[in-house]
């Protein structure tokens, strides 16, 4: 039972980060950081068909190394850095815009710094030292391989 549950839960995460993967790859694309090919969506189903083909040749390519252990890891850190920037946002927009109207403020700050993000940013911080170094290695490297291409694609423009 506990191994039907474990596989069912698998698939369903698996399932999760395959539409999430394919929609950022989508979005992405929308904005103008990627192809505009990979911002088409199906005529009918209204579904990014080719972000999710580019979303499943990554996670085939990263499946064909084996180490499932290292590629979870690496996928966590690729979480973290997610939480990173978006707390990271919601400081620098604080600071630089703070008469922008938003439809959600963080509540409480300090000196115009708001607090959760920063307490946020810290426990997120300590996440990643848990990691193991390959996956920080690894997953620093993919970060770093994404910041040069939209530099790249950005001074094209």
């Amino acid at each position: 039972m506990v191994a039907a549950i474990a596989v069912m839960t698998t698939t369903n995460t698996t399932l999760l980060a395959m539409t999430a993967g394919s929609r950022v790859i989508y979005g992405m694309a929308r904005a103008g950081a990627l192809p505009r090919a990979l911002a088409s969506v199906h005529p009918t189903r209204g579904t990014p068909v080719r972000a999710i083909i580019v979303a499943v040749l990554i996670a085939a390519g990263f499946a064909a190394f084996g180490e499932f252990t290292v590629i979870a890891a690496i996928t966590d850190f690729a979480v973290y850095v997610v939480f990173l920037a978006v707390n990271a946002t919601v400081i620098i927009l604080r600071r630089n815009h703070p008469e922008l109207s938003r439809p959600f403020a963080v509540p409480g700050a300090i000196h115009g710094v708001p607090i959760v993000p920063i307490l946020c940013l810290g426990s997120v911080g300590l996440m990643m030292i848990q990691l193991e170094p390959l996956a920080i290695a690894v997953g620093a490297g993919l970060c770093g391989v994404g910041l040069g291409a939209g530099w790249l694609a950005r001074a094209r423009r």
